[in-house]
């Protein structure tokens, strides 16, 4: 045996150990359960909410359920922080994240994406006493003014692109870095635009104003470890399926256009 035909031999007997291995994982979701990494805290409004049952609903949540019973098989909420969201997937923690995650190129480096599902922008709640200085989010890039979101999302990334010089704390959750702009801690708060929009409808605008034209847009997509390409691809056929048969715009339809659902919001 030539050495050229043995190193062909083993790397057709590595591709076929990793194929099983691939093929293997999927078996196992489908035997086991579907683990799906969420952050009910992180205020993914109306992706991932918790309503006043102590219940995990919206739209990625339906999703996930739409998956696990394609699947023929149960399903099982990891909950886990976002700040270490990735690192739950990447420790084999969960088989996928699926929380309003935007596709960038950082998280590429450690996690494969699904194709977009949705598409987000991102505005800033202000104070009220600032609605007639502020403008667009642009007009708070200053030290003078003070700035939060939640930590590990991509706002973070934004502000320091388009605010670079204004001051920047980022919190574990939603509620707490709103908070700070209720009590006056903070000038503004950078989040997703439909979050910050029933934000606003659920607090009021006694303290709070809205910036609401979009000063960047993301993309979403469905996070899976990196080797798994007959996971990432059935969940690309999961997603065209839904959106051909029109399940897609019945889960837009309940979750992003009515908002019925915020009033069984905790």
């Amino acid at each position: 045996m030539t050495i050229r035909s043995l190193l062909a031999g083993l790397l057709t007997l590595t591709v076929l150990t990793l194929s099983a291995a691939w093929a293997n994982n999927l078996d196992k979701i489908k035997q086991a359960g579907l683990r799906v990494c969420m952050d009910p805290d992180v205020g993914a409004i109306p992706f991932v909410m918790t309503n006043k049952t102590g219940e995990l609903i919206g739209h990625d949540v339906d999703t996930a359920n739409l998956m696990a019973k394609e699947l023929n098989t149960k399903l099982e909420i990891v909950k886990v922080s976002w700040d270490k969201i990735i690192s739950a997937l990447v420790d084999n923690q969960c088989d996928i994240i699926l929380n309003s995650l935007s596709i960038t190129d950082e998280r590429k480096k450690l996690i494969d994406y699904s194709t977009v599902y949705a598409a987000l922008g991102q505005t800033v709640i202000i104070r009220k006493e600032l609605a007639n200085k502020i403008t667009a989010a642009t007009d708070l890039n200053h030290q003078k003014y003070k700035l939060t979101s939640v930590k590990g999302t991509n706002c973070e990334k934004m502000v320091n692109q388009f605010m670079p010089e204004a001051q920047y704390s980022s919190f574990k959750s939603m509620p707490e870095a709103i908070n700070e702009v209720v009590e006056g801690k903070a000038d503004g708060f950078v989040f997703d635009s439909i979050s910050n929009k029933i934000t606003l409808k659920k607090l009021g605008q006694e303290k709070l104003a809205l910036l609401d034209s979009p000063f960047t847009f993301e993309n979403l997509g469905i996070g899976v470890q990196k080797g798994n390409p007959e996971l990432l691809s059935w969940i690309n056929e999961f997603l065209a399926k839904i959106r051909t048969n029109g399940t897609k715009n019945q889960l837009y339809q309940k979750w992003l256009r009515n908002i019925d659902w915020l009033q069984d919001l905790r």
